[in-house]
């Protein structure tokens, strides 16, 4: 018989019913949706697959995909019998008069047991609900909340995106509340030994969403009995009956906040959750804004911040030398901010003056979380954005804005191997951008820069004597580095570094094709276009310094291991590009064969440093499509031959006749 695991929310009034009162309820899990809906299987496993595109992208475009999401969701519909279904699955519970009562419908998440958020007022909520039809609207629309942006957003952030949506829908009996509210055993920010208790007349939902600020009251624990004056004796009973209840729920389940309602007589425990606050976020209730250059020196500043996430760390340890560079050689800047604030800084002035007007770009990078980074959006959006990320509006948080250069080209430059030879400044350009060329979506082109007599690069040459200066200026003060650069009208702007070892560089674009040399005989693995694919190697999900397991990566990775297992031998990869996200394939593949590719590309790169033969050629890419196994040697030449076709060998000289100055890879 398999295992039920009921979500804790629901779990907790079960046991607590014997101790304290508690309304009759029912939870609704997946079998009792499945039972209630004519494709609830198949809404769930069409929504999952986007909420794991979500995960592995880092969010980077969560507006695309919970578009999609909400026309997956909005498709669920009810069978025709779900009226009947619903009345047997109350009436158990409720008896045989259920319909006539009112009940409230809540959500019962298990993402929430495994949290140490509360996910607290994201859900949907229902009270007085008559009739099975209103009871199903509500139902499907409590289910439906948990896929709502700030709810998708908040399980970015817990790092809870993945493994579905485990929704469960609890209907429970209404309580006629004279009087209703929320209380918390401990302070639920700083854990003081401070019982809250909140009080509004009638029923609770205008206090739990924010509309009525209610009555407030706290009371010394260690003297329950010894509470300050009450509004008046309805409240004074109130307050005994809640602080009781309590005080017995902690007893079974620690510091705990929970949901209650007064009737007049009794006080009814509605919900119970534990306290996941405490030690863990910091509140103001006055907007606070703290803004910092994220590549300066104001220690005072900084301090006002820490400790510093992580992915702050990161940039300010990797792009402030970058950053400094840029200013010491009089190269373009881009602003970029560290921001401590709460909800309520976008109401400031000072946010829309001092933040917003410090960009020089329309567009801009948000970088909220480790798991939520590198969000594109213009400018004007930003403030619309973070009212929806800072759901609580009193909660700091400290995230990065960034200026997006797009610029009209994105270029990358390193030294080559000069073996005596005159210093040369080596690199690929396109009109498709920075982030294309890394994640090897970019129609490049191949430069070589020596100083006054360059080539013919396609760029202005004020451009190419900047690149040229710079680069070597930068190998000699960074040391071996590829510069990562937009070119933004006469401007350059050099926006990231990666150290090089020698083997990750190659020597002359008249390579061309030979990305990385080396020998490989091994079956083939022909990769047809895949946009889950695409979408994680434009997002962050892969860099030079962090290449997940490809275990982690998803349905499309796992339809790849399936295949790569079904080989004896390491396969030889033949794909259109270089896309970023094949880098967890790397320990698992014999060699690479594309039909266009960046040379300087993220993948390229990771390729050159693990030493396995690649090559990029049109004529070479569409000859491998064909055959089932090959036998490929990538060195002064490159060389290709199939064993299933023996007779046949394709030999190309290190030096194209069609690089002319546009990457061979794109030559038709």
């Amino acid at each position: 018989m398999p295992v039920v695991h009921l979500p804790s929310k629901f779990h907790n009034l079960i046991l607590l019913e014997d101790e304290v009162p508690v309304p009759v309820c029912l939870c609704l899990g997946p079998a009792e949706l499945s039972s209630l809906c004519s494709n609830f299987t198949e809404v769930v496993d069409a929504a999952g697959k986007v909420l794991d595109r979500i995960n592995r992208t880092s969010g980077a475009f969560l507006g695309e995909d919970m578009a999609e999401i909400q026309g997956i969701v909005e498709a669920l519909g009810f069978s025709e019998t779900a009226e009947q279904k619903l009345f047997d699955l109350l009436q158990p519970s409720f008896g045989v008069d259920c319909l006539v009562e009112a009940f409230a419908v809540r959500s019962a998440n298990t993402i929430e047991d495994r949290s140490s958020k509360s996910f607290a007022g994201l859900y949907e909520t229902f009270l007085d609900i008559r009739g099975t039809s209103e009871l199903l609207r509500a139902i499907r629309a409590v289910w439906m909340s948990a896929y709502s942006r700030a709810v998708v957003t908040e399980r970015i952030h817990a790092g809870l995106l993945n493994g579905g949506n485990p929704m469960n829908v609890i209907i429970q009996r209404m309580v006629p509340a004279a009087y209703a509210g929320v209380a918390f055993s401990r302070h639920p920010v700083t854990g003081d030994d401070t019982i809250l208790i909140e009080i509004v007349e009638g029923r609770g939902d205008s206090l739990v969403s924010g509309r009525n600020a209610g009555d407030h009251y706290a009371i010394d624990r260690h003297r329950p009995d010894a509470v300050a004056t009450a509004r008046n004796r309805d409240h004074q009973l109130v307050l005994d009956a809640v602080t009781g209840i309590l005080l017995r729920v902690e007893r079974r389940m620690g510091p705990v906040d929970i949901e209650w309602a007064w009737d007049g007589k009794n006080a009814w425990l509605l919900q119970a959750r534990p306290i996941t606050s405490i030690d863990r976020m910091e509140r103001r209730d006055e907007p606070t804004l703290f803004v910092t250059d994220l590549y300066g020196r104001d220690a005072h500043a900084l301090e006002q911040m820490r400790p510093l996430p992580d992915f702050v760390s990161y940039f300010r340890e990797k792009r402030t030398r970058i950053a400094e560079f840029a200013r010491r050689h009089n190269l373009g800047s881009a602003t970029a901010l560290v921001l401590r604030l709460n909800g309520k800084a976008l109401e400031l002035p000072a946010f829309r003056t001092g933040v917003l007007g410090a960009f020089r770009s329309d567009e801009i990078i948000l970088d909220f979380s480790s798991s939520f980074r590198q969000i594109i959006l213009p400018r004007h959006k930003l403030v619309r954005e973070l009212e929806m990320l800072l759901s609580d509006r009193r909660q700091l948080h400290t995230i990065v804005v960034r200026d997006f250069i797009r610029g009209d080209a994105g270029i990358i430059t390193h030294l080559a191997h000069t073996d005596g030879a005159p210093i040369t400044v080596v690199g690929e350009w396109s009109a498709d951008g920075l982030l294309a060329i890394n994640r090897g979506t970019a129609k490049t082109r191949v430069i070589r820069l020596g100083g006054l007599e360059d080539d013919d690069a396609g760029l202005p040459a004020a451009t190419t004597r900047q690149l040229y200066e710079a680069t070597i200026a930068a190998h000699d003060e960074i040391g071996p580095v590829q510069i990562e650069w937009v070119k933004d009208g006469s401007t350059i702007y050099p926006l990231d570094f990666s150290s090089l070892s020698e083997r990750s560089m190659f020597a002359e674009p008249g390579d061309g094709t030979v990305i990385s040399r080396g020998y490989a005989f091994a079956p083939t693995l022909v990769l047809d276009d895949d946009r889950d694919l695409e979408l994680l190697s434009i997002a962050p999900s892969v860099s030079l310094a962090d290449i997940p397991e490809a275990s982690d990566m998803g349905p499309s990775f796992d339809r790849l291991l399936a295949r790569i297992g079904n080989y004896s031998t390491a396969p030889i990869v033949v794909s259109n590009r270089p896309l970023a996200a094949l880098a967890p394939l790397l320990p698992l593949v014999s060699g690479f064969i594309f039909e266009r590719a960046a040379v300087l590309s993220h993948l390229s790169i990771l390729i050159r440093e693990k030493g396995i033969p690649a090559v990029q050629s049109p004529r070479i890419y569409a000859y491998a499509r064909s055959k089932t196994s090959l036998l490929i040697d990538v060195g002064e030449d490159v060389s290709i031959s199939s064993p299933d076709d023996a007779d046949t060998t394709v030999l190309f000289p290190k030096t194209f006749p069609e690089i002319g100055g546009e990457n061979n890879a794109h030559a038709q």
